[in-house]
């Protein structure tokens, strides 16, 4: 993780998430792109969790505007709490327009209602194509 440049957060620990926020604030300001789990860990039933404002509060504070990615079938590949199974797979990653503004809790609303509403239309997707079929 550290060679990749990843910011490890301890759950729990105030300190540790402030830190995170600060050291990310400074890679923006410096031009770098941050990436977030915003949901801080994967679901166990395929449902979207609750975003963590952690991105948002960097986006909010710098300026830069948030990107929300939806990510579909990773599941599949690497389901949790089974970290040490990779099995063989596709994933879909779609990028959503920027979204800009300076309070944190809309731009997290914004972000997870956008990945929701994916989310929503790709399982109706799916379930058309399997009764189609």
């Amino acid at each position: 993780m550290y060679i990749l440049g990843m910011i490890p957060v301890k759950r729990m620990d105030i300190r540790s998430h402030l830190e995170a926020v600060r050291r990310c604030m400074d890679l923006v300001r410096n031009g770098a792109s941050v990436f977030f789990f915003p949901e801080g860990t994967r679901s166990k039933d395929g449902k979207l969790g609750d975003f963590k404002k952690g991105a948002f509060t960097v986006a909010a504070k710098t300026g830069v505007p948030v990107i929300p990615m939806t990510l579909i079938g990773t599941g599949e590949i690497m389901p949790a709490g089974m970290e040490h199974v990779v099995n063989s797979g596709s994933v879909k990653l779609i990028i959503h327009k920027p979204i800009k503004g300076n309070d944190p809790e809309i731009l997290r609303q914004l972000a997870r209602n956008t990945i929701l509403d994916t989310l929503s239309i790709e399982a109706q997707k799916k379930k058309r194509a399997l009764i189609s079929s």
